[in-house]
């Protein structure tokens, strides 16, 4: 149920008409511009009619931090304070708000989405400014760099909107993926821990042995048996000292 006349209203049009289908391929039904208007146990109220359901997944949204409050600051309906074009509370420039927190709409008129890629570079942009007043310099304006916008749907679905183009279905999943496993972990472990977990993500079918060798798999559930082995042996020591100590019978497990 989506209040809005499409789905990912802050995404192009022909993109939210894909996710509408890439959900309906899935068997979800889609209703849009509808509004809840009541929840029970027995089910929801939508727009007059009552749908009967034991799970409901509320997905909407959610007012921002509380901590937004303790602020003496103007804040939106949400809660989310409103800042300086450089993070700043009017009347107090030692004070940075930055992420979900913070409203800011000096560079399009519109609050920016409270979404990591916001959160990050507005952090960066504090961290520098706070070094900059340190020194006795003016903080400067921030500006975000948007470098596009991904939803994933489901295995194999998603869209993306990387600005000079548009990708939907499996070929935006296998960028969504790309992106989140590329900013896992650094140097050699990180390098192995993104292989495996691409690997493991892969669908059925596109599982190539280019990316972990079947040598390497089999050495790493070879290591993780026994680290699992050594845990266990261990927690069974403790257990054995514990019961010493305490002259009680053992139980393993």
């Amino acid at each position: 149920i989506e209040g809005a006349l499409r789905l990912l209203a802050a995404y192009p049009e022909d993109l939210s008409e894909s996710a509408r289908k890439q959900l309906t391929e899935l068997g979800v039904q889609v209703r849009t511009n509808a509004r809840v208007t009541d929840i029970s146990e027995a089910g929801v109220q939508a727009d007059g009619e009552f749908i009967p359901c034991r799970v409901k997944i509320w997905a909407a949204g959610n007012n921002a931090s509380f901590v937004g409050t303790t602020l003496d600051a103007a804040a939106d309906r949400v809660g989310r304070v409103i800042v300086n074009d450089d993070l700043t509370i009017p009347g107090h420039p030692e004070v940075q708000v930055i992420g979900d927190l913070a409203n800011f709409s000096h560079q399009t008129g519109e609050p920016l989405p409270g979404v990591s890629p916001v959160a990050m570079q507005q952090g960066r942009h504090a961290a520098r400014n706070i070094l900059r007043m340190i020194r006795g310099d003016k903080p400067r304006p921030f500006r975000y760099f948007d470098k596009g916008s991904m939803a994933t749907i489901g295995r194999n679905k998603a869209v993306a909107d990387l600005k000079f183009f548009h990708l939907n279905g499996f070929p935006a999943w296998l960028a969504w993926l790309f992106v989140h496993i590329i900013f896992l972990g650094v140097g050699v472990s990180g390098l192995r821990q993104r292989r495996t977990i691409n690997y493991a993500q892969l669908p059925i079918g596109t599982q190539t042995p280019s990316l972990v060798s079947q040598r390497e798999s089999r050495e790493q559930l070879r290591a993780a048996r026994l680290l699992f082995q050594s845990q266990r042996s261990e927690r069974r020591i403790d257990m054995f000292k514990m019961s010493i100590e305490r002259a009680e019978p053992i139980d393993f497990v």
